[in-house]
């Protein structure tokens, strides 16, 4: 009976060790980068749209990927637009939802996690964020497009924890933020 036990035991504690719970973060949108224009009153419309129409950011991995989901628990495009408002105000602008100067629409394309197997023990961790902006006069009849993608990947020796997933994914995105905070043709159209 005993040397039946043993391995019945040990085939448990494998199977349930293969098994990944899901995991809900909230991730932060931050930047420490201010932009770089100089608004002077000039009135803005800005609206931010979540383009990915879910709040599963990817798998976790594990035996059964489609159970073990890392999802966010906050509106990260609400979030997103109360960063840029607040960073367009310092700058000058006056942000507002009427008879703007310019509109500025910034969409969250992409915000997604992945865990996975890159040989046959080491894994890693691939993250993307993806941020595009169209900037637009009070005419439509002049605008500026852009799109800013960062991909991540990072080594890893263990499973992250959901702390570690919350800074790897709001690291990515901060850098993608502060790049769009950054870029020269905005800043100028919107003189």
């Amino acid at each position: 009976m005993k040397k039946l036990l043993f391995p019945i035991l040990g085939a448990l504690v494998f199977a349930t060790g293969c098994a990944v719970s899901p995991q809900q973060i909230t991730v932060e949108p931050r930047s420490e980068a201010n932009f770089s224009g100089s608004g002077a009153g000039t009135s803005i419309n800005l609206q931010v749209r979540d383009n990915r129409g879910t709040t599963a950011l990817g798998s976790l991995g594990g035996t059964y990927p489609e159970t073990s989901m890392l999802t966010t628990s906050n509106d990260v495009a609400a979030d997103l637009n109360n960063l840029l408002r607040q960073k367009l105000t310092a700058a000058g602008y006056v942000v507002t939802p009427n008879n703007a100067d310019f509109n500025l629409v910034v969409s969250l394309n992409e915000l997604s996690y992945e865990y996975g197997t890159a040989a046959v023990v080491a894994r890693e961790v691939q993250t993307v964020v993806e941020l595009a902006f169209r900037a637009e006069n009070a005419s439509g009849m002049s605008y500026r497009e852009g799109r800013f993608r960062t991909p991540r990947t990072q080594p890893r020796a263990t499973r992250p924890t959901p702390e570690e997933n919350k800074a790897f994914l709001e690291e990515v995105l901060t850098e993608t933020i502060d790049r769009l905070l950054a870029h020269q043709p905005l800043v100028e159209f919107l003189r």
